[in-house]
């Protein structure tokens, strides 16, 4: 009998810790999304010469388990050139508002990085996220910069890094492509 009490117990605990539920019998499923998810996704066409999409997008390209659906992509350069964009769709605008604040610890400073600030020469401020973060950080053995944006737009969560090198990946290359995340956010969201 008292072994039917413990598993009684944890059923009821695991159906009132499930994301979604607000009871133990029924549980309320996620809105429906204001756009398809993959229409969020910046192209090829806006990285300059000499970058290729890599794959196909897919939830996989999102490594975080946050959200009800989530899409990422990549791209990459013949030579050391990467960026990858993540889009997370959570439950609720409320639910996106905490986990924009989780993402903010991919803004920790590691051991073989300066600290994350942003350049004077990186002067794009989005005027359709509800909250965002624009900052760099240089990897010290190998002198080379990566730039990152993290925005909360509604319901979604938007990830966006990039190496950099005047070569590679220039600031003003850098906000085009954060140009088109907004409009893609500010199209989905009637913004």
């Amino acid at each position: 009998m008292k072994k039917i009490w413990w598993f009684l117990l944890i059923v009821v605990a695991l159906l009132l810790s499930t994301p979604g539920c607000c009871g133990v019998i029924t549980c309320v499923p996620p809105p429906a999304a204001p756009c398809e998810i993959e229409t969020l996704l910046v192209n090829e066409a806006m990285f300059p010469e000499g970058w290729e999409q890599q794959g196909v997008p897919d939830s996989r390209g999102a490594p975080a388990s946050f959200g009800v659906e989530r899409i990422g992509i990549g791209f990459s350069t013949s030579t050391r050139g990467v960026a990858v964009q993540a889009v997370y769709r959570a439950f609720d605008t409320r639910a996106a508002a905490a986990g924009y604040h989780d993402f903010m610890s991919d803004f920790s400073v590691r051991e073989e990085e300066t600290e994350w600030v942003l350049p004077t020469e990186l002067t794009y401020r989005s005027q359709v996220a509800d909250q965002f973060r624009l900052d760099c950080s240089t990897h010290r053995p190998s002198g080379v910069q990566r730039c990152q944006f993290i925005g909360q737009y509604g319901p979604y969560v938007v990830v966006f890094h990039t190496y950099m090198s005047s070569d590679m990946m220039t600031y003003e290359d850098f906000e085009r492509i954060l140009q088109d995340i907004d409009r893609r956010m500010a199209q989905c969201l009637g913004r």
